[in-house]
């Protein structure tokens, strides 16, 4: 697992991003959870996920201004970017509800440019199938 914390000081915001997790990353998965404040189905949900090992999924819990991510492990390049992206769009739409920013508008796509620039370099990794393996 690799694991990242930044800041989006426009927004006042702070996101802690998991990535290519396993059961073994559960304890500290569930407690940036908890942390925030998440529901009981969420915390259920993320569980569910990380503990069985499922691939090629993620989730994302947003609440006071932070955001907890979790990439879990995917099985290729193609499946990472995927997820990688859907789970920006969340935390992306996050915050565009927490500002009032139109979901049609210039503002929500930089926003989401820029997560992916900001998260770019721990996911780089993951979006290269010969990196992925060493």
């Amino acid at each position: 697992m690799r694991y990242q914390e930044f800041d989006i000081p426009k927004y006042d915001w702070k996101v802690y991003a998991f990535y290519d997790t396993t059961a073994d990353n559960i304890d500290d998965i569930m407690m940036c959870l908890y942390d925030l404040g998440c529901t009981a189905n969420i915390a259920k949900q993320a569980y569910e996920n990380v503990s069985q090992n499922k691939k090629n999924t993620g989730l994302t819990f947003s609440k006071d201004r932070q955001t907890c991510i979790v990439l879990g492990r995917a099985t290729d390049k193609e499946n990472f970017a995927h997820t990688y992206t859907h789970e920006i769009g969340h935390c992306a739409m996050h915050i565009a509800k927490e500002y009032g920013i139109n979901p049609y508008g210039e503002e929500l796509c930089y926003i989401i440019g820029g997560l992916g620039a900001m998260m770019l370099p721990y996911a780089s990794k993951f979006l290269c199938d010969c990196c992925r393996h060493k």
